[in-house]
């Protein structure tokens, strides 16, 4: 974390670091989600959207408005108070995508961030993060499959191709594959689909701790289902290291529109 010094309030997170814990918030994630896809909406069209009280979503909007992610579209009501209907303000979302496809470009190209180091990381440093996390007891895994979702929905569907479930689902292993992050075979099935993933980057080689690991792919597979598809998918990590499979397993399923 990120902090600047100043007398009088002792340490204060600086802009960028700011703005990333703004983001890092599943509820906030999923208004801007809700904005992107319909425009505008106000309190109480999201509060039911999101199935919170219309106080939690003031609260976010606040949050959001001060970080200038979203911004005040429209008033409407002619008399008492006015309702306020929010939209995503121009350019803010549009730019950290850019920026974040240009990474993505990078990582696939083979492009050096790191003249000196070269941009390969120990794995048994994400192994010892990993392993951090879980002795320190911190239950991350909805924020991770939440920060996964919006990787893949926002920056890895437009590295995947195909138009049908099975071809999607090929062209993510293809990426997969080119981004070094594991091995993956996939089997389609009555129900949906399975991923299994060997070599995988986040958990191999991690101690069997009665969970799955991978939080944060599972997150990913759902984004990029969804971005290409337009239909709404159930991803769940049945197999991992973590769980004493030297492998992982991702079941897929869709989610009907009836439950």
């Amino acid at each position: 974390m990120h902090l600047t010094e100043e007398s009088e309030r002792g340490y204060v997170l600086k802009p960028e670091a700011e703005l990333a814990r703004v983001l890092s918030d599943p509820t906030r994630l999923k208004i801007l989600e809700l904005l992107e896809r319909q425009g505008e909406a106000n309190t109480t069209q999201l509060a039911e959207a999101l199935g919170v009280s219309k106080a939690t979503v003031s609260h976010h909007m606040k949050l959001l408005q001060r970080a200038g992610i979203v911004r005040i579209a429209r008033l409407e009501g002619g008399s008492g108070i006015p309702r306020k209907y929010y939209a995503l303000k121009v350019g803010m979302i549009e730019k950290r995508s850019t920026e974040e496809h240009a990474d993505l470009e990078k990582l696939i190209g083979g492009s050096r961030l790191r003249r000196t180091l070269g941009d390969e990381v120990s794995l048994q440093f994400l192994r010892l993060y990993t392993s951090a996390l879980l002795h320190a007891g911190i239950d991350a895994d909805s924020l991770l499959y939440d920060t996964g979702y919006w990787l893949g929905s926002r920056v890895m569907a437009e590295k995947v191709e195909g138009q049908s479930f099975e071809e999607v689902l090929h062209s993510m292993a293809e990426l997969w594959k080119r981004l070094k992050l594991g091995v993956v075979t996939v089997e389609v099935t009555a129900e949906g689909a399975k991923l299994r993933v060997k070599e995988c980057y986040q958990c191999m080689h991690m101690p069997a701790v009665g969970k799955p690991l991978c939080s944060t792919d599972g997150g990913i597979i759902a984004g990029v289902l969804e971005k290409k598809l337009s239909r709404r998918y159930s991803v769940r990590e049945t197999k991992c290291w973590g769980t004493g499979e030297e492998m992982c397993e991702f079941e897929i399923r869709e989610i009907k529109e009836d439950g």
